[in-house]
């Protein structure tokens, strides 16, 4: 009782008195039917007998003197023993609560904070009510809601400490179970009601219980803490009519929920910005729905709004402002527009965080900074929002759908410089009504229905405004200034330097960026300093000679320009160049690429070099100076980055000092050896960290190809050595479309200088990539063209390579037995060689080419062994990909229970690699699994995931498959037309495609179709199957998901069931 003993002492010890009296007085005056104990039928077990008063367990000195020295049985186990006794299983929970969270409320103690039952909720789809009610029939509908449920929530004791728009945030001080009680109540008395307009609204809740403070009083009041957050994203996470609860809840109420009411585990998920999973519970009670679809917080996982460091000030007005636009239903898209380091991103940031719990299904924020490319913005936010390419889907089309339905919050930061991209943004916003973009730019995107909101500079001082040291700290850019000055100095305001903080931000326009940096130097310079260094002529003209823009440019941007070029000034020379130099690095950088690009390496062994002591000196002293920002990255490699604006003033720096070249050439020459060093490990044991690695380092491979590519680099090879090194992570990454386009552009570019090996190369690694996309036509052609290059060179490796990959494309083409062929002479070529990823990687492409053709028996066998293979090597990546197709395989010759097995290995696998891919397929594999067990539901779930989840990477191929799968699933649960009109999408799309349904599934469909068209008989199943060619892949994807999860009636023919479970293969 070490840590009990510490915790309960002087004002913690008074403090968990007060707080576990006032509950257990509140648990036991509802155990004995007091109140908060009817409502709802979740009033907990009564007695005749009150409980005896609180104090005689809580204020007995015997039980409170816990410190060192006592004996352990008065520690807090005998409190828990003692109130166990005393007042039963309901106050126990709540000690235990307590107990497990001693060292937070040890923390706590001294800022009053106190145990709270919190409750959310929040309307499902309240911007489709509001189109199909219009605005007056849906201001009705809310004022009566909100009548309705604040009744219910007074009448079990809670307080309403927020509302906006349609949601609601309560408190319950007395009891957990009065929240459970309103709850109830609320989700019955919804459901029974006649409703305005006749559309009810579904309402979604969360409750939890957690330690949260007091907010300020002049803000309104109510509860502020992480718990807060937890709860609401609790709440976003359900569904219209379900009703979650935390696992503290579950904790809580265990024991005491009365006859009919119960609660179901859902399971552990992550809920958005929190760290780790939890579990979730589902209350279950008569009068309430208990099936809903999976929860809202799995799928794709978005790129989550950044954590601020520090706080924003100076920016209420603003704040306000943004986020109310944000709630409002228009303007669809909001553009925060200002001069660089006006801080535009910090307030879009705030405002988006703010106004997030008002998006079904969140918030994704998109840092387009890194991205030069106009042409890379769909893929770019194809990755932030999760998806990934496969298969010859138009990426746009990806995009639509997957946003489509969805209520998201769509953060594009730093846009200026796409601005050609902008068309991208109209045409999401216009095939996607329910998706809200804010924008930050230093210009507009010119869009129709674009609100742009100019962010202010920060207030500064007027000219001659008499300012003493109360009055300068009203003003916001001198707040700012203060509190940052203070966070790197002992810096305090007061009357001796008050009018010269005012006078330096007053010089600084009040740009945030600009009074960072000027606060960052308070550890060596007073503000007097500064103010006389900045206000120099000479400084200024020395500063104007360094502007690349027209000297009538806005005076803001000067300004700014001004204050980080001051900043630059006060540095030595040796920091200066480190600066300068490490501009070109785009998206950060590790110790390693710094070393490297400051320090102009000019070869291989150089460019890898370690940091010296005097370049961790150089990185801590622009970190110190505000230039560089220090990522935090737990348990990995050091990291750094500039911001944007600094990073431009940066290159204008390294052009002026004539160092561009040698430090881009410095720059590319480590990446292109990063690269290398990459593409030997990510088909090893360290492949997982490895492609994490090379993710981060994306932005800068494009910079290094970009200028490899351009007339100023000396090396006419070096982007063709980007290229061959990259094509393996880009395949792995499946970004497919871009790996392809670098590859090309290189191909051609520099192909009167390569050698026939490079070229070679680049030619297999595009016809690799045409035919991950579907373009085999364009596959066949460049893989043709390679292998007579590696014939001529006498290159095996090379050769069994092309033809690995030619001979997939040749069965794809309707050629199987030729292809067969090829992949044989492949493998053969690199077994010889002793190429052990090689002949993994032939063995697994032939034998998904003997499962093609149907000799299932030996693709299993072949798949087995390219597993020996890849467990040899480490391979985890592949080997999950492998497992998936084993186990389709193995279901396909009746080993049900092996499949399953394979399938379940495969799904781990691929999660540890975050191959998506690859965790559908598996999915897939355990769904017809569990169809061989007879668990229909279950192989209705894991199948419509599948294809959730290949619809969201862009796996046009798979999607029919497992479209496929469904039609036969509707079949055997007694949806004829549904399966007529799901095999007829599929068969659609096959025919605008160019990959063919597998042999075996198409047959299935085939016998299936003809026992449908008797069942339905021929003119309902034509009008059926005319119905499904016209449906859009879409909605054939949402029709499928919708497929009875368990049989409509018995099935009479066992032969037809044994049929369709065949089927179940993918």
């Amino acid at each position: 009782m070490r840590a009990t003993n510490c915790l309960f002492s002087s004002a913690v010890q008074q403090w968990f008195q007060t707080r576990a009296t006032k509950l257990l007085t509140v648990s036991a005056r509802s155990s004995s039917g007091g109140e908060g104990g009817s409502g709802s039928g979740v009033s907990q077990g009564s007695s005749s007998t009150p409980h005896p008063p609180i104090a005689h367990l809580l204020g007995t000195r015997r039980l409170l003197r816990i410190r060192r020295g006592r004996a352990p049985g008065q520690g807090a186990d005998l409190i828990l023993r003692t109130a166990c006794s005393v007042f039963g299983r309901a106050a126990t929970n709540l000690f235990c609560w307590m107990f497990l969270n001693r060292s937070r409320i040890a923390r706590m103690a001294t800022d009053d904070a106190l145990p709270v039952t919190l409750l959310f909720t929040d309307v499902e789809g309240s911007t489709r009510l509001l189109r199909s009610l219009g605005d007056e029939s849906y201001r009705l509908l809310l004022a009566e809601l909100s009548a309705t449920l604040r009744a219910h929530f007074a009448e079990h004791g809670g307080v309403v400490v927020d509302s906006q728009g349609d949601g609601f945030f309560i408190a319950f001080e007395r009891s957990p179970m009065d929240a459970v009680a309103a709850a109830l109540t609320c989700q019955r008395s919804l459901a029974g009601k006649a409703w305005t307009g006749g559309c009810a609204p579904r309402l979604r809740m969360g409750i939890h219980t957690g330690l949260v403070r007091r907010g300020v009083a002049a803000l309104g009041g109510g509860y502020v803490g992480l718990e807060v957050h937890r709860t609401a994203r609790l709440c976003a996470a359900g569904h219209g009519g379900q009703v979650l609860l935390s696992a503290t809840m579950h904790a809580i109420l265990q024991g005491h929920l009365p006859d009919g009411v119960g609660l179901r585990a859902l399971g552990h998920h992550r809920l958005p910005d929190l760290p780790a999973p939890e579990p979730i519970f589902q209350l279950l009670a008569p009068g309430l729905a208990e099936d809903f679809p999976a929860l809202r917080v799995d799928g794709p996982q978005m790129s989550r709004l950044p954590m601020p460091r520090t706080a924003l000030l100076g920016r209420e007005r603003e704040l306000r402002e943004v986020a109310a636009l944000l709630a409002a239903p228009e303007p669809p898209l909001l553009t925060l527009t200002g001069t660089g380091g006006a801080g535009k991103t910090r307030l879009g940031i705030a405002a988006a965080a703010l106004a997030s719990g008002g998006f079904r299904d969140g918030v994704c924020f998109v840092p387009l900074a890194p991205v030069t490319d106009p042409a890379l913005l769909t893929s770019t936010l194809v990755r932030h929002l999760g998806l990934q390419e496969a298969g010859p889907t138009p990426l746009e089309d990806l995009l639509l759908g997957h946003l489509r339905d969805r209520e998201l919050l769509l953060v594009l930061d730093n846009f200026e410089h796409l601005l050609e991209a902008a068309p991208l943004v109209g045409a999401l916003l216009a095939g996607c009504p329910s998706v809200k973009v804010l924008a930050t730019s230093r210009a507009t995107l010119h869009l129709h229905g674009e609100h742009d909101y100019p962010v202010p500079a920060l207030a500064v001082p007027g000219e001659g405004t008499p300012i003493s040291a109360e009055t300068a700290g009203g003003y916001a850019a001198v707040a700012l200034f203060v509190e940052r000055a203070a966070a790197v100095s002992r810096f305090a305001l007061d009357a001796s330097n008050a009018p010269s903080v005012a006078a330096l931000c007053a010089r600084l326009d009040g740009l945030p960026l600009a009074i960072e940096l000027a606060a960052a130097r308070t550890s060596t310079m007073t503000p007097a300093e500064m103010l006389q260094r900045l206000g120099t002529a000479e400084q200024h003209r020395t500063l104007d000679l360094l502007m690349d823009g027209p000297r009538d440019a806005p005076p803001r941007h000067r300004t700014l320009r001004s204050a980080i070029g001051w900043s630059f000034g006060l540095l030595d020379p040796t920091l200066q160049a480190t600066f300068r130099r490490l501009s070109v690095c785009v998206g950060g950088f590790t110790l390693k690429a710094a070393a490297a690009v400051a320090g102009l390496a000019t070869a291989d062994g150089s460019a890898m070099a370690e940091p010296s002591p005097a370049m961790l000196h150089s990185l801590a002293g622009l970190a110190g100076n505000s230039l560089l920002q220090r990522i935090e990255r737990p348990g990995g490699e050091a990291r750094f980055a500039m911001l944007e604006t600094i990073r431009e003033f940066g290159l204008d720096q390294l052009d002026a000092a004539g160092e561009d070249r040698p430090a881009r050439m410095a720059h590319a020459l480590h990446f292109a050896a990063l690269a290398e060093a990459g593409a030997q490990q990510v088909g090893g044991p360290k492949q997982a960290e490895w492609l994490c690695r090379l993710d981060e380092e994306q932005p800068n491979f494009r910079a290094a190809l970009g200028w490899a590519l351009s007339d100023d680099c000396p090396d006419p090879l070096l982007a063709a050595r980007l290229a061959t090194a990259l094509w393996v992570f880009w395949f792995r990454r499946a970004h497919l479309r871009e790996g392809s386009r670098w590859i090309e552009v290189v191909r051609h570019a520099g192909r009167a200088s390569m050698s026939p090996r490079v070229h070679a190369t680049l030619l297999t690694a595009e016809g690799s990539f045409a035919r991950m996309i579907g373009d085999f036509a364009r596959a066949e052609s460049r893989l043709d063209e390679a292998v007579p290059l590696w014939q001529a060179m006498e290159d095996e490796e090379g050769l069994a390579w092309a033809l690995s990959h030619l001979g997939l494309v040749r069965q794809w083409l309707g050629h199987v037995d030729e292809g067969v062929a090829i992949l044989e002479r492949s493998l053969a070529l690199r077994r010889a060689g002793g190429d052990q990823r090689g002949v993994a990687r032939s063995l697994f492409h032939l034998a998904i080419a003997e499962d093609f053709r149907g000799d299932f028996e030996r693709a299993a066998r072949l798949y087995e062994e390219t597993l020996q293979v890849q467990g040899a090597i480490g391979d985890t990546w592949g080997s999950g990909r492998v497992l998936g197709y084993l186990a389709k395989a193995l279901l396909r010759t009746g080993d049900h229970r092996r499949a399953e097995q394979a399938a379940q290995q495969a799904l781990d696998r691929s999660t540890s690699v975050a191959d998506r891919w690859g965790v559908g397929l598996a999915e897939s594999a355990l769904g017809g699994a569990a169809w061989a067990r007879g668990e229909h539901a279950r192989a209705a779930a894991l199948l419509k995931r599948s294809l959730s989840t290949f619809r969201d990477v862009g796996a046009r191929d798979r999607v029919a498959e497992e479209l496929q799968d469904l039609a036969l699933l509707a079949a055997r649960h007694g949806a004829p037309e549904q399966s007529v009109r799901l095999s007829a999408a599929v068969a659609a799309l096959q025919r605008t495609g160019r990959h063919a349904l597998w042999p075996a599934l198409r047959a299935q469909r085939d016998a299936a179709l003809a026992s449908l068209r008797g069942t339905l008989g021929e003119a309902a199943f034509e009008a059926a199957w005319a119905r499904g060619e016209r449906t859009e892949l879409d909605l054939a994807v949402s029709d499928a998901l919708t497929v009875p999860e368990r049989p409509v009636r018995a099935a009479r023919r066992p032969a037809a069931r044994a049929r369709v479970s065949a089927g179940l293969h993918g």
